[in-house]
């Protein structure tokens, strides 16, 4: 017969892996009703089911019985999905009371006070969970995102000097360092480093993106085409090297193939305003009607309403969006479409509501 401690142990695997329900761990704590871990479990349940303030009361239940910094990250992440930024900074603290190097309470709490703008303290939390874990390579590539975040391009790069002697195999690293060159202004270092991540790993459609963009600014529109051909090549499905390719093929004065390109590649870019724009451009130049259909009506699908007045719960609402839309694929560093560098901000690849999420509609 299994004790407590293995019932409830395999009931925080089956949480883990999203295959207990909300009524087995109420169930557990109904048979184990002073045990942390248990109400632990029970709070994690509402947590996935996005009862933040449930989750937080069932936490304060649980440190009845004990406390644990699974709990108070727990109530942290309930916490900030609530905007209750200042409490959640109280229950990370409580856990390094418990755990100063706890792993999990490290990650957490650096990426909440990335998305607060403190940046130091941050880069300092990363450093300390690299060297606890000094082969976990996702870390490095975490502190990189964050130097890129606070414009310190030039500690990217002094650190990724290093990483990319330590591990010389590994592409990312250089791609990232070329994004970091790139931000930086040193775009011939940039190129090197990009191609190095490509002789690393030849299937890096990033890389010949990027390296795209680098020739696009100096108007050598037939080297870039050959690296968004390569990109395409690549991942066939992915949308931003097709849209750039149409501003190549623009730039060079060749709309016949312009025109080819984008009705055989209709799929990836009947969505782009950009490209629709660039037909539209063509059209008026040649006379002739528009080879993308986008939107040919607008101001039927246009309409004005203040959220409020449909949705009580909105301001929760719009986080729930932001969040989802945090899942996102980026484009980190720069303007996709122009090579430009952005200003401490990020763009999403394709139209968001496309995405196949119940948030979004």
């Amino acid at each position: 017969m299994s004790t407590e401690k293995e019932i409830i142990l395999e009931a925080t695997e089956k949480a883990n892996k999203r295959e207990l329900s909300l009524n087995e761990a109420q169930d557990l704590v109904k048979k184990y009703p002073n045990s942390h871990r248990a109400n632990v479990v029970l709070a994690f349940l509402y947590f996935q089911n996005e009862k933040f303030r449930e989750t937080i009361k069932q936490i304060n239940k649980s440190q009845k019985f004990g406390k644990s910094v699974t709990a108070f990250n727990l109530s942290a992440q309930a916490k900030i999905n609530l905007g209750r930024f200042n409490e959640a900074e109280k229950d990370y603290l409580s856990s390094f009371d418990l755990d100063e190097n706890d792993y999990m309470t490290l990650i957490n709490y650096s990426a909440f006070l990335t998305k607060r703008g403190n940046f130091t303290e941050a880069i300092k939390l990363i450093k300390k969970s690299i060297l606890l874990r000094p082969n976990d390579l996702s870390l490095k590539v975490k502190l990189v995102n964050v130097y890129h975040q606070s414009l310190d391009f030039e500690s990217a790069i002094e650190f990724l000097k290093n990483v990319t002697k330590e591990f010389p195999h590994e592409y990312l690293f250089f791609h990232l360092l070329g994004n970091s060159y790139f931000q930086y202004d040193k775009k011939d270092a940039a190129v090197s480093s990009y191609k190095k991540a490509i002789e690393i790993n030849p299937n890096s459609a990033d890389s010949y993106f990027n390296l795209s963009a680098y020739y696009y600014d100096l108007k050598e529109f037939s080297e870039a085409i050959l690296m968004l051909e390569k990109s395409i090549e690549i991942r066939p499905e992915w949308e931003p090297p097709h849209i750039q390719l149409c501003f190549n093929y623009y730039q060079q004065n060749k709309f016949s193939k312009l025109k080819n390109f984008v009705i055989k590649n209709k799929k990836y870019l009947q969505k782009s305003i950009e490209v629709a724009a660039l037909s539209e451009l063509v059209a008026a130049q040649e006379e002739e009607k528009s080879i993308h259909n986008f939107c040919p009506e607008p101001m039927k699908y246009i309409t004005e309403f203040d959220i409020k007045d449909y949705i009580p719960d909105h301001d929760n609402f719009l986080k729930k969006i932001i969040k989802e839309i945090d899942t996102y694929d980026f484009f980190d560093g720069y303007a996709p479409l122009s090579g430009k560098s952005q200003i401490n901000g990020k763009q999403t690849t394709g139209n968001i509501f496309s995405k196949d999420d119940s948030k979004i509609f």
